[in-house]
């Protein structure tokens, strides 16, 4: 008998009193696996019905039961006598591990052992999204005239990282094949599209076994693309996990990650749709800061919108940066801002450059900006001139040396921008020395100006927003706000925020969606009323 148990419960922890006490159960989770245990006497069976929901599984030919805990100085691994436990790793105080299923009370005898807790289990919960989302319901056709699980649509990813063998884009019954093609731009091989002349295109199933999934790009080989694609329209490989559109065919780009390559891979699977006369729907699950003007007036975002008059859907995720401050808005009346660029660790990743500071201002106004370097107590060591929108010219790039540390930075401005009329400016700073702080320094006599605080790195992409930072005298800290990106704000594209799935509170209660602070949309400046952005909803 399977029982519905509460997420809550894999994290469900035990106090193990000193020396020889019982331990304190201060939650469910011990007692349900004991309950479970007197019932299932075969370790097999028992690891079939616990695991996902409990860490168990076979070792040895025993069902385990996974445990994380603190210990003091008189833990030794080599005093643990029971047979029924066995420690794994130690990182400082912490430890793990393993306790036989059938005899959980021996958590009791490992001496130096203060604290411990079920481990938290990872498991996938692709099923849980379809229901909460009642998509399940759209796919079984309830209270529609028909069912709905992609037939006769084509998914057009716009990513990097595809598996073309991957189980989950054959068929339910794992037969055929559903990559109808895919365009890998990187790949020189070729022979490309006939209408573009570069990348390589294939075609038929033969094919793209051989090729076996896309080549290196900037971002070396990946997943990415295969991860949302399986969400997307994933056959569930004979499991329950199936993606929203389990019966669609897919084609697949692999982009150069610039704006034309991206254009060149919509028009193509435009091109596939119409030779196959089906609807294509479009899903990119990325977007930058710096690709077009952020109010849904680029030219990327014309496109697009032009592509939907057409009859193409288009699906764009909100981003990766819900939980981050790193978007200033100031209305400006003849003062001044400054706040303090918090900067990406540089041993975080290997090709981290440094920090780009995008910011937009208002229809026939301008504004200024610039940097100032100080040390950890806020002391002025050094600062770049006042560049202004109305006046700079169009590329600055130099540095400031300050002592032995060198800070590169460079700009580029318009007082006008063609597409908008918005003053716009573009600062890119590197620093690799930690006890210097950068300070962002704005002003205008008047309008509103936004700013963005986001990642570069070297091979010139990057997303993740990295703080606006306060805290000291004279500075502000950032906001969460304005956080989608290009082309998710684009005036036709669905706009998705990431979303946890809906649990349960108990029997016959409602059940409760949680969407995740992972990304927060929200409009960019002037498109309050025009922006389209949705969001799961339960």
């Amino acid at each position: 008998m399977r029982l519905t148990v509460l997420c809550i419960l894999l994290c469900s922890s035990v106090a193990i009193r000193a020396q020889v006490a019982m331990p304190a159960i201060s939650h469910a989770g011990i007692s349900e696996l004991n309950a479970l245990s007197q019932h299932l006497s075969d370790p097999q069976k028992l690891t079939d019905e616990t695991q996902g929901r409990f860490p168990t599984a076979m070792v040895h030919g025993r069902c385990t039961v996974g445990f994380l805990g603190k210990v003091d100085a008189s833990f030794d691994p080599a005093s643990v006598s029971s047979n029924a436990v066995s420690v794994g790793s130690r990182v400082g105080d912490i430890v793990s591990f393993r306790v036989d299923a059938y005899h959980l009370s021996a958590v009791n005898d490992i001496p130096g052992l203060a604290y411990a807790e079920l481990a938290g289990c990872a498991a996938p919960h692709l099923d849980r999204a379809v229901r909460a989302t009642r998509a399940d319901s759209v796919q079984r056709g309830i209270n529609l005239p028909q069912s709905y699980t992609g037939r006769n649509v084509l998914i057009g990813v716009l990513d990097w990282g595809f598996d073309y063998t991957h189980p989950m884009f054959y068929d339910t019954t794992l037969t055929t094949s559903r990559v109808r093609a895919a365009w890998d731009q990187f790949r020189q091989a070729g022979p490309g599209p006939s209408a573009f002349g570069y990348g390589t295109e294939l075609t038929n199933t033969p094919d793209l076994m051989a090729a076996q999934s896309d080549t290196a790009n900037i971002y070396s080989f990946a997943t990415h693309g295969t991860h949302v694609s399986g969400i997307a329209g994933g056959s569930g490989a004979g499991t329950q996990y199936r993606g929203f559109a389990f019966d669609a065919q897919f084609v697949f780009c692999t982009w150069l990650i610039d704006a034309a390559g991206a254009l060149d891979g919509f028009a193509w699977m435009k091109s596939v749709a119409d030779l196959d006369q089906k609807r294509l729907v479009v899903n990119c699950s990325w977007g930058l800061y710096y690709m077009g003007t952020l109010d849904g007036n680029s030219l990327i975002s014309q496109a697009i919108n032009q592509l939907s008059q057409q009859g193409v859907v288009f699906c764009n995720s909100g981003g990766n940066n819900g939980d981050v401050n790193f978007h200033l808005k100031k209305n400006f009346g003849g003062d001044t801002l400054r706040s303090i660029i918090q900067i990406y660790p540089y041993s975080a990743h290997p090709k981290m450059w440094g920090q780009s500071i995008t910011m937009w201002g208002d229809v026939g106004a301008e504004f200024a900006a610039g940097i100032t370097i100080t040390n950890n107590a806020n002391q002025m060591l050094a600062q770049s001139p006042w560049y202004h929108t109305s006046t700079q010219s169009a590329y600055v790039d130099t540095i400031i040396v300050i002592g032995t540390d060198t800070v590169f930075y460079n700009i580029t401005a318009d007082a006008a921008h063609p597409l908008n009329g918005r003053p716009h400016m573009r600062l890119r700073v590197k620093n690799t020395n930690g006890a210097l702080k950068i300070q962002l320094k704005q002003t205008a006599a008047t309008g509103l100006v936004h700013s963005w605080n986001v990642t570069e790195l070297s091979n010139g992409v990057g997303n993740w927003g990295q703080a606006f930072l306060g805290g000291v005298a004279g500075t502000v800290a950032g906001d969460k706000n304005y956080g989608i990106s290009e082309p998710a704000c684009t005036e036709s594209t669905i706009t998705v925020a990431a979303y946890s799935s809906e649990y349960y509170l108990g029997q016959n209660n409602t059940p409760v969606g949680v969407p995740s602070r992972r990304s927060r949309p929200s409009d960019p400046p002037s498109m309050s009323a025009r922006n389209r952005t949705s969001r799961h909803r339960a």
